[in-house]
């Protein structure tokens, strides 16, 4: 099955989460906690939103996601703090840039 993003986008709660942005390869190349996670990652697929280099090209390699719906934005924060922790303890950095480990 495809994964389509812009059906994809339309399914997305409006509860707290956590999501992890993927590329091709199914790699995450980011997470982020949302309080709304349909607004907050959809925010990412606007014209708008991609003034900033950086965010530019990270929608540019975007080619899935993911997400973890939470019953509070502090349970969302807990996860994702625990999500960046793991992550930089998986790749051995001390960098938090919430970024997969390879």
């Amino acid at each position: 099955m495809m994964f389509v993003i812009e059906d994809e986008l339309k399914k997305l709660p409006t509860t707290p989460g956590v999501y992890m942005h993927k590329d091709s390869l199914g790699e995450v190349i980011y997470v982020g906690k949302a309080v709304n996670l349909r607004n907050r990652v959809r925010s990412y697929f606007r014209k708008t939103s991609q003034a900033d280099p950086k965010v530019r090209a990270m929608v540019s390699n975007i080619a899935e996601f993911e997400y973890i719906s939470c019953a509070t934005e502090m349970e969302a924060l807990l996860l994702d703090s625990a999500r960046g922790v793991f992550c930089a303890t998986a790749t051995g950095t001390s960098d938090r840039t919430r970024t997969a480990a390879p």
